[in-house]
């Protein structure tokens, strides 16, 4: 499950489709993916990555990760319905 921009969400679909991910987008009003910086989320892990900088770090930590997939999936659900 991929959140992202409207912009990369078109240029990314086809391929990812392939790979059986689903890509919903943030609203062009509200895009707040002009940072260029990710978020994963697996297992009890959370990484922030910034592609300028290439700079990360890593969150070791079961609450903590459970907390952020309880708000990715809050707004992927949202952003899901809004597609529609």
């Amino acid at each position: 499950m991929i959140i992202t921009s409207d912009e990369l969400k078109k240029m990314k679909e086809e391929s990812e489709k392939k790979l059986g991910r689903e890509i919903v987008a943030i609203p062009k009003n509200y895009d707040l993916f002009d940072d260029n910086i990710g978020k994963i989320i697996y297992a009890n892990k959370v990484a922030i990555l910034d592609y300028n900088t290439n700079t990360s770090f890593i969150i070791e930590n079961k609450k903590f990760a459970d907390f952020e997939k309880k708000i990715f999936k809050l707004l992927f659900r949202y952003l899901r319905k809004s597609e529609k």
